[in-house]
């Protein structure tokens, strides 16, 4: 529900599209669940497209939203004066990444992610430490982003009386040793 909720706080509601720009990640799976569940429409975009024929997909299913990987700002960046919704960009782990980079290119990447920021209404971080680490390394004004926790709520959950015949693994998202 908190993806859910959120889209609603940006005023998405039944029957509205959202359009997900983003690879098969943890937070396309979410969105793949969390916008039918709320009676909205999943448009998912074909980042293989060219730019144009993008923006045309998105204006002509009227979406309402966009939401998208920041890996896709640049391709976002040659369309946004013709794209006539808000773009939320989703937030997560662009700094492993980034930071990893030997300079001169990491500090290059850093200021080219910050520039192509300016082409987004509003950012989703998946904590409020990286949300605040990604606010100061951007510069983004802290209206701008919002924290969205990944995952599902408990609050109600009952556990079964009984494990079940045959355990099964619902997600593993990333094992990385420097995060725990």
């Amino acid at each position: 529900h908190r993806l859910a909720n959120g889209l609603s706080g940006l005023g998405v509601g039944t029957g509205d599209t959202v359009a997900v720009f983003d690879y098969d990640s943890n937070r396309f799976l979410e969105c793949f669940f969390a916008i039918p569940m709320m009676g909205s429409v999943l448009q998912m975009v074909n980042w293989r497209l060219s730019a144009e024929q993008i923006l045309y997909t998105l204006n002509h299913a009227e979406a309402k939203t966009v939401i998208i990987n920041s890996d896709f700002l640049p391709i976002l960046e040659a369309i946004r004066d013709k794209l006539r919704v808000p773009v939320v960009c989703l937030l997560q782990d662009e700094d492993g990444f980034l930071d990893g980079l030997p300079e001169p290119f990491k500090s290059r990447s850093w200021q080219i992610l910050a520039q192509r920021a300016r082409h987004v209404d509003g950012f989703v971080a998946v904590s409020e430490y990286y949300g605040n680490k990604i606010r100061e390394r951007l510069e983004l004004d802290e209206s701008r982003v919002e924290v969205i926790y990944t995952g599902i709520e408990l609050e109600g959950y009952v556990p079964a009386s009984q494990p079940p015949e045959c355990p099964t693994i619902g997600f593993l998202s990333q094992m990385c040793e420097a995060k725990g």
